[in-house]
This record gives C-alpha cells, sequence and structure tokens, in this order.
C-alpha cells in the first residue's frame, strides 16, 4: 500500500493513504534485471543452485570479463589466474563449487574450477584452450578441449576425481550443456565439418554418445538432463521450414521415447530446462512475427509464464537458461531500447511468504519542531507493535553527527489521522521494559528523554517524531505479535530533508523468518513534485547495506522494466525517464538498510519507500 509524505502549512506533515495494493495470483513470478543484482552493467547469468547461489560473468570490456557468484544480495568477483586477463563462471553445484573458463592471453582459454574462493586450473589437454562447461553435485566436471592436429576440431572431457575421459574422438566441434549425478552428459555435436549440429546424450557406460533428437530431424541440441537420465532440448524439423520443436527423451523398461512437445498451433519451441519430475521450461513461439515466450511447455498443457510476471513486457522474455527446486528461474530475452539488446535476469515465484518484516525504522536530522513521519501498513488484522522515538539513548551508538535530538515526543496515528497513542518520555515502565526484550531492541536508560509506547495497529498507520530543537533522532517500529503470510507489515516510507554525510536519510528493517523475501525498495525525489511537495531532491539515488554494512544493491536511475511492479505493490507511478531510484531484490533474513542520498552532493525533499512483493 503506497504511503506519500507531502508538506502542509508551516512545514508541518501528513500522511496520504492510497487504496489496498492487489497482489493477483496470475502474476506469480516478479522479474529482476541481472544488472540490479551485480550492479554491473552487461551482466550474463548462467547457472544457478538450490541454496540461491548464482553464477555469471559482467564485462569490463570488449575482450575481458569478470565471473562472479551472487548470494543472499550480494555479488562477489571470483579470482582470476595468476597475470588474468578475463573469467567466466558457466556452472555451479549445490556445494557452492563453480566451474567455468579464464584466461591469462586475448587467444586461449583454460577450464578452471572455484572451490572455497581459490581457482584451479584443470589442464585436461596440455597446451590446448579448454572450457569448464558443467559440474555436478558430486564435483565432477564437464567440457571441452581444443584437439590441435589433423581435425582441428573442439572435444569434450569429463573429470572425476583424478579421472580424465575423453570420447567423442575425431569431431569437428561439440558442446556441451549438462551434466547430472548419474555422470550423463549432453549437448550438440557436429560430426564432419559442414553438417548441421545434432542433439547427444552420453551415459557413464557408454564409450560413445549417441544421438537424441525427434525421429527423421537431422539437426538439434539436448539442452538439459534431469536426475532420472530424462532430457529436453529441441529438434530441427524439416517439414515446415525447418522448425524447431522442443522433446522430451525418456527411458522407461528398457524403451526409449522421444515425445515432441510443441503446443497445437504453436509456430516452434525449444526446451532448456527439466526439472527431476519431467517438467520442460523453455520457450514457445505462437507466430513468426512475434518473439518467443517462456513457457512451462508440454503440448496442449503449455503454460505461458512471459504473460503472467510482473517487471517486464512479455516480449522481453525469451530463453530460460536454469531452475532450482525453490521455482528460481534464470532466463535471457531482447530488450528494445534505442537497439536490441540481450538482457538477463531472475523470475522469482511470488508464494506465500515465509520470511516477515519484523523491524522498521528510519533515521533523520530532524528539524527543531517539524516532524518525522513514518508510515508502515499492517494487512490481515490488528497486530500490537512496540514504537519508539530515540534521541539521547543513541549517543552510545552515533558518533558522526553533532548533536542528537534531546526531548523527542512520540504520537502514533491510524490512516484518519485520529491519535491511537502519544508518550514523552517513556519512564521505564515495567510493561516497556518487557516489550524491549520481548523485541530484542537495544536497551535505553528508563531516565532518559526518549520516547516509547505500545500500539495496537491495523492497515494504514504513521508514527510522529518531534523535538523542539535540531538534532539526530530515530524512530522505530517492532512488530510483537505473530506473523504469517496474511497478517504481516508489508510496507514502510517516511519523507524528510535529506542532507549530506550524517544528514542522509536512513531507514532500516529486519527480515524474520527463513526463504527469501522479495522487496521493492525506492527513493523518490523528482516523483514527488506530483504531489505538490517543494524543493524534491533532483536525483536521488538508494544504496542497500547488510548488517556488516556491505554494500549490496544501488541504484540511481530506475528501469522502466519496473513500471509494473509497481502497480503491483500499490505504488503510485514514476513518469518515464525521471530520476527517482528503483530496485527489487529478494533479501534473506537478516537486518537491512537503505541510504538515500542526492547524487553529487544535492540536497533536498526524499521519500524511501520499502515494500513487501510476497503474495
Amino acid at each position: 500500500m503506497p504511503t506519500i509524505l507531502r508538506n502542509l502549512c508551516s512545514g508541518m506533515g501528513a500522511l496520504l493513504f492510497g487504496a489496498a495494493p492487489v497482489l493477483s495470483a496470475q502474476t506469480p513470478y516478479i522479474l529482476i534485471e541481472a544488472e540490479t543484482l551485480t550492479g554491473q552493467p552487461d551482466t550474463t547469468f548462467t547457472d544457478l543452485n538450490d541454496v540461491g547461489q548464482i553464477v555469471g560473468y559482467y564485462a569490463i570490456s570488449s575482450t575481458r570479463d569478470n565471473a562472479f557468484v551472487w548470494q543472499s544480495g550480494r555479488s562477489t568477483r571470483l579470482p582470476q589466474m595468476p597475470d588474468g586477463i578475463s573469467t567466466r563462471a558457466v556452472g555451479i553445484n549445490a556445494h557452492g563449487q563453480i566451474v567455468g573458463s579464464s584466461s591469462a592471453t586475448y587467444q586461449y582459454f583454460h577450464a578452471v574450477t572455484w572451490i572455497d574462493g581459490d581457482i584451479n586450473i584443470l589442464d585436461p589437454a596440455a597446451s590446448s584452450p579448454s572450457w569448464g562447461d558443467a559440474i555436478n553435485d558430486l564435483g565432477h566436471i564437464a567440457g571441452r578441449y581444443y584437439e590441435f592436429g589433423t581435425n582441428n576440431g573442439v572435444q569434450p572431457f569429463i573429470r572425476a576425481g583424478e579421472d580424465l575421459d575423453f570420447f567423442y574422438d575425431n569431431a569437428a566441434s561439440v558442446s556441451i550443456t549438462t551434466l547430472n549425478t548419474r555422470g550423463t552428459t549432453g549437448g550438440s555435436v557436429q560430426v564432419q565439418s559442414g553438417e548441421p549440429p545434432r542433439g547427444w546424450f552420453r551415459t557413464s557406460g557408454l564409450s560413445n554418445p549417441r544421438f537424441v533428437g525427434i525421429s527423421g530431424s537431422p539437426q538439434g541440441t539436448v539442452n538439459d538432463i534431469n536426475a532420472s537420465d530424462q532430457a529436453t532440448g529441441g529438434s530441427v524439423l524439416p517439414a515446415g521450414g525447418g522448425l524447431t520443436h522442443a522433446f522430451r527423451y525418456e527411458r522407461t523398461d528398457g524403451f526409449t521415447t522421444v515425445l515432441d512437445l510443441n503446443p497445437p498451433g504453436a509456430w516452434q519451441s525449444n526446451g532448456h530446462v527439466i526439472t527431476d519430475d519431467g517438467t520442460v521450461y523453455g520457450w514457445v513461439q505462437f507466430d513468426a512475427n512475434e518473439d518467443g515466450r517462456i513457457a512451462q511447455i508440454d503440448g496442449a498443457d503449455t503454460i505461458d509464464i512471459s504473460g503472467a510476471t510482473i517487471g517486464a513486457d512479455a516480449w522481453n522474455l525469451r530463453g530460460v537458461i536454469a531452475r532450482n527446486n525453490a521455482g528460481w528461474l534464470l532466463g535471457s530475452g531482447l530488450h528494445r531500447d534505442d537497439i536490441f539488446n540481450v538482457v538477463h535476469y531472475l523470475l522469482l515465484p511470488r508464494e506465500a511468504a515465509t520470511s516477515v518484516f519484523s523491524n522498521l525504522s528510519v533515521r533523520a536530522n530532524l528539524t527543531a519542531h517539524t516532524p518525522l513521519i513514518v508510515g508502515t501498513v499492517a494487512t490481515g488484522g490488528a497486530r500490537e507493535v512496540l514504537v519508539r522515538g530515540i534521541g539521547p539513548g543513541l549517543s552510545p551508538y552515533v558518533t558522526d553527527t553533532p548533536s542528537l535530538a534531546a526531548d523527542p515526543r512520540l504520537a502514533v496515528f491510524d490512516s484518519s489521522q485520529n491519535q491511537q497513542t502519544a508518550n514523552d518520555n517513556w519512564g521505564g515502565t515495567p510493561e516497556l521494559i518487557a516489550a524491549v526484550t520481548a523485541s530484542q531492541s537495544f536497551p535505553l536508560d528508563p531516565a532518559s528523554l526518549d520516547a516509547m509506547a505500545l500500539a495496537t495497529i491495523s492497515g494504514p498507520t504513521s508514527a510522529h517524531v518531534t523535538d523542539d530543537a535540531a538534532g539526530l533522532a530515530l524512530i522505530e517500529l517492532y512488530d510483537l505479535s505473530v506473523a504469517d503470510a496474511d497478517n504481516r507489515l508489508t510496507n514502510l516510507s517516511a519523507r524528510y530533508e535529506v542532507g549530506t554525510g550524517s544528514n542522509i536519510l536512513i531507514a532500516g528493517f529486519i527480515i524474520s523468518g527463513s526463504g527469501a523475501k522479495t522487496v521493492l525498495v525506492r527513493g523518490i525525489g523528482p516523483g514527488l513534485e506530483a504531489f505538490d511537495v517543494a524543493g524534491a531532491l533532483d536525483d536521488p539515488q538508494i544504496t542497500i547495506l547488510d548488517s556488516a554494512g556491505n554494500i549490496i544493491a544501488r541504484n540511481d536511475d530506475w528501469s522502466s522494466n519496473l513500471g509494473s511492479v509497481f502497480t503491483a505493490a500499490g505504488a503510485f507511478e514514476l513518469a518515464a525517464g525521471s530520476k527517482d531510484a528503483a530496485l527489487v531484490l529478494p533479501l534473506w533474513p537478516g537486518a537491512y538498510t537503505v541510504h538515500l542520498s542526492g547524487v553529487a552532493q544535492t540536497t533536498g525533499q526524499g521519500l524511501i519507500e520499502i515494500y513487501d512483493l510476497d503474495l
């Protein structure tokens, strides 16, 4: 639910609440662009595992890439070879072991692994370029090397411990896409130069691979193989002008079957990912003049996922790269701005919340007699919260400000501006001391002039903190009720003057429970002008930090792909091309802060908003 703070007369403020957000079951995925998660342009996703780690690489020049691993909201660059120039991570297993390639010159790559943060060179064939392509949960690696000689072709290998297995001798070119825990691998092979590539499939007991594809197809590829040796890919069929059809390969009771999964009426399709239960994900194209759509593919039972996402238009979503057991999908697609650009993205399923906001707070440098107003929304009914307005109690924790609010006053209001409770000096009452202990908030001196109160809130609520003199103050709200998917805090917003240094606007929140929570964070400046706010911050930027102070995400200007996310969250629209800031990302349980500041040390009125995007 959106909350917008706007000025009234004499610098006083009031809180406006919009309509409740409609979180539709018809939009089960949230799309997040890769560069939003890594903070780097030209980011390519390549693989993810079941604990939510993502690997890939981002371009630092036309000839150089940096490999990274993303985990729990933070992107970490992977080390290079000595004198390394470029690295690419392409596969990760359940233990966080990574495979890829690294180069020490512009010409030659070497297959490498990253295990416990250390890079290891594989060198399957001495003095030959090589690439690591896949790694399974046993740590076995599949890759390719360039075989110098009469054939001069790319050949595959599998390394299992110290054992090195070469196969498919004398092929012109081989690609590897997947390796499962049974040692089964697959991809495409060009047997002779000039021939079309064909899908191949090799179990550990075969000396050479077998061709896999729809009967009568001379061309195709195997894109993924699950733990039961079911495979998916695409076969190019001669009939109809050489169109591609998605397939599922399986072997049951000794019989091999290849099922054509192309939906009735579809122009063409391709299978990219197959789960352990045999579900296939890929893309479908229903007309020659349209872009492909990501889909769960199964003939007549195909489900168009591209039409069930928020965060991008359907034509953006072209391919599925990987999927984990939590339902996360990596993909790529065409982004049409001035030119055609390929963008990579993460699709997060919007499921019932397994984690919740348990604490919300805002820090600002108060102007005398001007209230700092913080809005929040509680869904699903009444809940008990502890609200604190702290000034003197910050002294043990804050050293970067010249003064603290000396005697803050606190008041809590409902959406109709009816006062629910108020406090000046909290007095150390047993009831409040018990609430501080229950919320695990930091203690305050019972004789301090800080303010504190218990309140029962429902729906939109605002907390106001005021002081007769200027100084740094903190509003905190702790949820004391048991939260679940239908009954929780879902939103935080605060507007105030954004200064520089210690006078920027800072919001904090704690996520409790288990599993990742998808959040929308916005830093609004120019967008406030639509609500007649004078002196709005010209060019806001937001930075998200974890509890250790590590920067895990940053944004200056918001992406137009987030417009539909704003609608789903119930947030007000932003003008196209505005200099406001916004980002969406999954965050695991823990404590986080959001810093709102002005680009180039500019100042002005700014608004921080944090939304829970889970259903």
